[in-house]
């Protein structure tokens, strides 16, 4: 399956001017890209989470309801109460020294290799001229 090609025209109307974006507010300058969306959906989240509490809290006060509960809880679990999902939660709170770590070696290590390249890159090219300026 090929992917259509785009004309120009729709090539032109999905670009960005310098105009436009001067014509915007210091809020709308400032955004972070996806943030509003995440907001929208964590706010979606926590509202339907009170809700399934409210009517949890409600099934449990007849005597006699904790089949009913129980099945009310896994089947219209959120996505981030199910237990593998706070499992893992729990395990990224532990792991993300690791992860910094593994971030700050991972940028020492290529600022190396770039500084390696740059100096392979200067005495190669002053062996081949034969003058070092």
């Amino acid at each position: 399956v090929r992917l259509p090609i785009p004309s120009t025209a729709q090539l032109d109307a999905a670009t960005a001017m310098a105009r436009d974006f001067e014509g915007l507010g210091l809020t709308s300058v400032l955004r972070l890209p996806l943030m509003a969306k995440q907001i929208r959906r964590l706010n979606s989240a926590l509202d339907n989470l009170a809700v399934q509490d409210g009517e949890l809290s409600d099934a449990g006060s007849d005597p006699g309801s904790d089949s009913a509960t129980s099945a009310m809880r896994s089947t219209e679990a959120p996505v981030s109460m199910l237990k593998h999902m706070t499992l893992y939660r729990e395990l990224q709170a532990k792991w993300q020294a690791f992860d910094a770590y593994a971030r700050v070696s991972m940028a020492m290590g290529a600022n190396q290799l770039l500084h390696a390249i740059s100096y392979f890159t200067v005495r190669m090219l002053v062996s081949e001229e034969r003058s070092p300026w």
